[in-house]
């Protein structure tokens, strides 16, 4: 295999080519003195190359064609020398891309990366939130447990209590009958659940949240009895049971002072049930 050619070669190559006599060249056969000869159209050449009869055919196309070859290959050098170059260019490009690419190849796979961690911490976050919604939710249950029983402890000693209270009016005469038979009603009512008294919200850690730990009021804690119409506001008494001649009721709230009811002889109370 030839080695590559040297630039000193090229450049010796170019220099006789521009020496040269100018082409293009022409074969001429002189048929009279029988001789073949190299020339030009301008006649400035005259190479001679002997006899017709000798084997210099091919040496004198070679010779004929080389004047006009010859140029043709160095301009064919010349570009495929810029070609070349262009393409070295292009590649170097290319290469300055590919490191860039590469550079963002590598930007785009820590990106990736980070949102991989970050996706790990949020599912991690996800099954924390989800553990203590669900402990949340036990506490939730364990207190509505706890409500509950607080409320039926409640109502049994409120049920109780009325009880204890209806027991107490006793039937000694008919307005003690008729509380009696009011307080027990409504304690039925209660222990049927047909009315409940407001049950705040129990702590199961508080043992002082309890019905025995609270001052009861009607119409707060336990339903308020409602009075029949044209009662007394303030005792409860019906007009029946009021004094015929003061219409005074037996704790005076109608009639007479507050504290001094009405002594008539005629008033319902003075008279023994």
């Amino acid at each position: 295999m030839n080695a590559p050619m040297t630039p000193d070669r090229e450049q010796e190559i170019r220099a006789r080519e521009q020496a040269a006599t100018p082409g293009p060249w022409l074969r001429e056969d002189d048929q009279q003195r029988l001789e073949r000869f190299v020339t030009n159209e301008s006649g400035t050449l005259d190479i001679n190359f002997g006899y017709l009869g000798n084997n210099n055919q091919a040496n004198v196309a070679f010779v004929v064609d080389a004047r006009s070859a010859v140029p043709e290959l160095l301009t064919e050098v010349d570009r495929l020398r810029k070609v070349l170059s262009e393409a070295a260019d292009q590649v170097a490009e290319l290469e300055s891309d590919l490191g860039g690419a590469s550079a963002d190849n590598a930007r785009l796979r820590a990106e990736v990366a980070r949102w991989r961690e970050r996706t790990e911490e949020a599912e991690t976050s996800e099954a924390q939130l989800k553990g203590q919604v669900r402990g949340l939710r036990a506490y939730v249950d364990q207190l509505e447990a706890a409500r509950t029983t607080a409320a039926a402890d409640r109502d049994k000693q409120i049920i109780a209590w009325l009880e204890k209270k209806a027991r107490e009016e006793g039937t000694s005469n008919k307005d003690s009958r008729v509380r009696a038979t009011a307080t027990y009603r409504l304690a039925d009512k209660l222990s049927r659940g047909a009315v409940r008294p407001a049950c705040p919200p129990v702590s199961p850690e508080d043992p002082h949240d309890s019905p025995l730990h609270h001052s009861y009021a009607l119409g707060r804690d336990l339903p308020e009895v409602k009075r029949p119409a044209g009662a007394c506001s303030a005792c409860g008494d019906l007009p029946e049971q009021w004094c015929p001649d003061c219409a005074a009721c037996r704790k005076g709230c109608h009639g007479g002072a507050d504290g001094n009811p009405c002594a008539h002889p005629n008033a319902r109370w003075t008279v023994t049930s």
